[in-house]
């Protein structure tokens, strides 16, 4: 997960610093104070949503909130801003996160907007200069190895599973139902949008 900055109007971004390691626990911070928000009774599940731009400013240094709507938080989901190895690039930006807590975990549905797709990302790479181009949004489903009430629990960590490691997530019927009501799904076609797999 990166954060990009408009370097050029009206859709040219570079990279400004690689987020990753402070996600979990940021997220994991606000969720609690959701939780805190809504005093959910110790013991029940906890249905939380994140706009984007919540956690857009939690990766936000000092004079960079002033200029909040220059900056996108972008999911690199093949590595390819650093690894020059790889070429096919598909850039996301992060819109909104809904998450499911209780029992020391959280299951979590990612919103993503399709910025940039590309076979070839060599010349963007080499430039620092990415031309993003808005599309269609897709979801992810992840999740984090605490609840909302890690701290009194101690059960879980705040972080997502290793990369490369089996980090599949359980949805029970309640969580299910509370993440296909999140889902914008009215409006499209099933047919063409399965034919689309990456």
């Amino acid at each position: 997960m990166y954060l990009f900055k408009r370097i050029e109007a009206p859709n040219v971004y570079a990279p400004v610093r690689n987020v990753q390691i402070g996600l979990a626990p940021l997220i994991w911070a606000l969720m609690r104070k959701k939780a805190g928000e809504t005093s959910p009774a110790e013991g029940q599940t906890f249905p939380w949503e994140l706009d984007g731009t919540e956690i857009l400013c939690g990766c936000l240094r000092g004079g960079e909130i002033e200029h909040i709507q220059e900056y996108k938080l972008v999911a690199d989901v093949l590595d390819i801003v650093k690894n020059a190895d790889r070429k096919y690039a598909q850039l996301f930006e992060l819109c909104e996160v809904f998450g499911f807590s209780g029992h020391s975990w959280t299951p979590m549905l990612w919103k993503l907007r399709l910025l940039y797709e590309c076979d070839d990302c060599t010349h963007a790479r080499n430039q620092g200069r990415w031309e993003f181009d808005p599309a269609e949004s897709v979801y992810e489903f992840l999740r984090l190895q605490a609840d909302h009430n890690w701290e009194h629990t101690r059960e879980g960590r705040r972080d997502f599973g290793m990369v490369g490691k089996f980090n599949g997530v359980l949805l029970w019927p309640e969580a299910l139902n509370y993440f296909i009501g999140k889902m914008d799904l009215e409006g499209r076609d099933p047919k063409v949008d399965g034919e689309r797999q990456t």
